[in-house]
């Protein structure tokens, strides 16, 4: 797996430099590789403001290697994209497509910071009963939503975060 992801990652950079080297990069363009799993994604640009968002590597072998997972589109906000991604069961040969959409966030670190949201009408039932709707449970998550998401590995590579001791 370590030496398929080399040489996707070495095959994918000789005939991407290029393309990347001719203009000024945006924040997003580049490759990236996620710490957890290691699958690597590549983010080009279409147009001044449109990227295409490409598997290169993944663990899931029933996901091809280039395949485009998605779409961003730049924000007025510098390093602020709205994208659509598809999911992994829609990318899986004969599934449906459904995607999901969220504010991609570049970090000064050199990472990127993924933040779903929902658009659309939403029903509560519980305002059907009396009273009833005042108790309601509410799920808390106190993890912090910047610390998952993939590192640039091209065309900055990664950055040293120094050990802390």
């Amino acid at each position: 797996m370590i030496l398929r992801s080399l040489l996707c990652l070495t095959i994918s950079t000789i005939f991407t430099a290029s393309a990347f080297s001719a203009r000024a990069l945006d924040p997003i363009e580049g490759i990236w590789q996620w710490p957890d799993d290691g699958a690597v994604m590549k983010i080009e640009a279409l147009s001044e403001t449109a990227f295409s968002i490409v598997l290169l590597d993944s663990p899931d072998l029933t996901i091809k290697p280039g395949t485009e997972i998605g779409r961003a589109v730049a924000t007025p906000r510098k390093g602020s994209y709205d994208a659509t991604i598809s999911t992994r069961e829609a990318l899986r040969p004969g599934a449906k497509l459904k995607s999901e959409q969220c504010v991609i966030s570049v970090t000064d670190h050199g990472s990127l910071v993924f933040k779903p949201y929902r658009a659309g009408l939403r029903v509560n039932l519980l305002r059907l009963f009396p009273y009833f709707h005042r108790v309601r449970p509410y799920y808390e998550d106190s993890r912090p939503d910047d610390i998952d998401g993939p590192r640039r590995i091209y065309p900055d590579g990664p950055t040293a975060i120094p050990p802390v001791l």
